[in-house]
């Protein structure tokens, strides 16, 4: 009997049990030692209950998290061949996942170009803190100064497009920061 398979998002065929957690997927960082306090701190702290999680955001995003809930992501689907090729792009992609950051001062001038790059994203103006009620609901990025991404999550369509989301009591909202 064939084995059952998918297409991913960029149209290649994968298998149907495709497992985007299996795949041991890294940033940029490629010497600790040349990291500011903050991006080492934000690198070798394990995740645990009670642990704060920074989402960077432009204004135009406000809309989706000022009611204290979590942030939601894009749903992108992609085959373990296209993953490992966005980690040679200024936009690597970790897998499927709302993604938040460890690292509290993440457009500070001391942080490392290669820990920016690995984060995926340009420059945000504010930041969203929270506190992560249960770690095992994500998985730590490593080399990249800590960037997390949730592995336990729902995929909804909401309009036209499949989002990810975490469960509520995942995530506590601090504050938002202008």
């Amino acid at each position: 009997m064939a084995k059952q398979t998918k297409i991913c998002a960029c149209g290649h065929t994968v298998p149907i049990d495709f497992d985007q957690e299996q795949i041991e997927l890294t940033g940029k960082v490629s010497d600790l030692n040349m990291l500011d306090p903050i991006s080492y701190k934000a690198e070798t702290t394990e995740l645990y209950k009670g642990i704060e999680l920074y989402y960077y955001y432009e204004e135009d995003t406000l809309k989706f998290i000022d009611d204290g809930s979590a942030p939601k992501a894009k749903f992108k689907n992609l085959c373990e061949s296209c993953l490992l090729e966005t980690l040679q792009t200024d936009e690597p992609h970790y897998g499927d996942g709302v993604y938040l950051t460890q690292h509290k001062q993440l457009f500070d001038n001391a942080t490392h170009e290669e820990v920016k790059k690995s984060h995926g994203i340009s420059y945000r103006k504010h930041r969203a803190t929270y506190v992560c009620l249960d770690e095992s609901v994500f998985r730590k990025i490593y080399k990249t100064g800590g960037v997390v991404r949730s592995c336990k999550h729902t995929v909804q369509t909401i309009g036209d497009k499949k989002m990810v989301s975490v469960d509520d009591g995942v995530l506590f909202q601090l504050y938002l920061d202008w």
